[in-house]
């Protein structure tokens, strides 16, 4: 088993993150076309850069 630790972010870079994502996801689901009915699922993997 291997487990990597990493230091823990604080609150502004989890913020400015998750604004990052919220706005890319945003503009994604703008450009796709769905049915009307259709409710979009998202998951998100965050990988170390």
């Amino acid at each position: 088993m291997l487990t990597v630790a990493s230091p823990k972010a604080d609150s502004v870079e989890i913020n400015l993150r998750s604004q990052s994502i919220q706005a890319a996801i945003r503009s994604a689901r703008a450009n796709k076309k769905t049915a009307p009915s259709a409710k979009p699922v998202t998951i998100i993997y965050p990988y170390p850069n």
